[in-house]
């Protein structure tokens, strides 16, 4: 989040500045170092975020506002477990992944949802049979959800990993010039972070 912030303020700095700064800021923006990312905290994070919902919607349908808990237990299963992977640095696959996460928990919601107030004016036995194999089958409609967020919940991890490998392979290639009066010269020095 810090680096949304800070590229936020310096594209409003940049927008408002005159144009020898503009081109200093954005040098200076190009050729900042990212900071390695905390494996705990991208776990933190995808855990955290999918958990909290996920008991509160619980938590709700408990008590009787069905119409309530289940959307906030489909937001939890569709946005938390891709926490971790936006603050590793990583956005395709998890971004993807929350798209379909979201589409089978939004189907599944809807279908339990018309079940449980269809079922809330049953009177006859065949007919309340009916509605439970509805609200059965929007339950299984939440399991490609389920699998997919387990899946970023134990990537989370491996997610900050990752970034962080790719930040030790970076090489820096930088000119060189020396002017001394004995040695004058031009080279490049190279840097490898193994």
């Amino acid at each position: 989040m810090k680096s949304f912030s800070t590229a936020i303020l310096a594209g409003s700095l940049l927008a408002a500045a005159p144009v020898e700064a503009r081109e200093a800021l954005s040098a200076e923006l190009l050729h900042q170092p990212r900071r390695a990312k905390s494996r705990a905290t991208a776990a933190l994070l995808a855990v955290g975020g999918t958990l909290a919902p996920v008991a509160l919607g619980l938590t709700l349908s408990r008590v009787g506002h069905v119409r309530a808990g289940l959307p906030v237990l489909a937001l939890g299963l569709t946005v938390g477990p891709g926490l971790g992977h936006l603050y590793a640095g990583e956005y395709a696959f998890p971004i993807t992944r929350t798209v379909a996460r979201g589409l089978f928990s939004a189907a599944s919601v809807a279908v339990m949802l018309d079940a449980y107030e269809d079922g809330q004016d049953c009177h006859d036995s065949l007919g309340c049979v009916g509605h439970g194999i509805v609200m059965v089958a929007g339950a299984l409609l939440m399991v490609p959800a389920v699998g997919l967020a387990i899946w970023d919940l134990i990537d989370a991890s491996f997610a900050a990993r990752r970034v962080n490998r790719k930040l030790l392979r970076r090489v820096s290639i930088s000119p060189v010039v020396s002017m001394q009066p004995r040695q004058r010269g031009i080279g490049a020095a190279v840097s490898v972070a193994f």
